[in-house]
């Protein structure tokens, strides 16, 4: 006879990984785009 698991794994849930480092990344690329967003606005309102 066969036996069925009726819960999954407890190893097997959870997130990847590998995710906080892409949401680390994405929040990197996020705060340098603004940052040189803020630094041209300067530069083109100044010189």
């Amino acid at each position: 006879m066969s036996t069925y698991r009726t819960s999954p794994d407890p190893k097997l849930t959870g997130m990847p990984p590998g995710i906080p480092f892409i949401i680390g990344n994405e929040a990197a690329e996020r705060f340098s785009f603004y940052g040189m967003k803020t630094i041209l606005a300067v530069f083109m309102t100044k010189y």
